[in-house]
């Protein structure tokens, strides 16, 4: 957490935390880098929509550095958790207070009965004889 912490306050590394300047000059450095590409000629791409995708890239890069973060800060997150349920899982079952007492009461009031029915069998046994 304390990573995740220091990322959001420094703008995820982004420059100037991509806030609306930033966001247009990476937009001007895909159209750079677009055009660059699109110029040399070794490099098979033809199709002049690639320089707008690179640049409408480049508006959204500040957010895919921030959404790539979070999904990784996500991941742990849901290790720690599955971490600590087997953990559990592998301990004890949780056990409440009336589970306890539940459990306990049958088996004296079971035995108290018992005691009870033989205490007075045995009266009746007397009486009898």
């Amino acid at each position: 957490a304390a990573e995740q912490n220091r990322r959001e306050r420094t703008g995820y590394g982004v420059f100037r935390g991509g806030d609306i300047a930033a966001r247009v000059l990476f937009t001007l450095v895909g159209f750079v880098i677009g055009g660059a590409i699109l110029a040399i000629p070794f490099i098979p791409i033809f199709e002049r929509a690639f320089v707008f995708l690179l640049a409408f890239g480049g508006w959204f890069y500040p957010d895919m550095v921030r959404f790539t973060c979070e999904y990784k800060h996500y991941k742990l997150l849901n290790r720690l958790v599955t971490a600590g349920e087997e953990y559990q899982r592998g301990r004890a079952r949780y056990v409440s207070v009336a589970d306890v007492e539940d459990e306990d009461e049958p088996e004296r009031e079971d035995e108290a009965r018992l005691d009870a029915a033989r205490r007075a069998r045995a009266s009746q046994d007397q009486q009898k004889h």
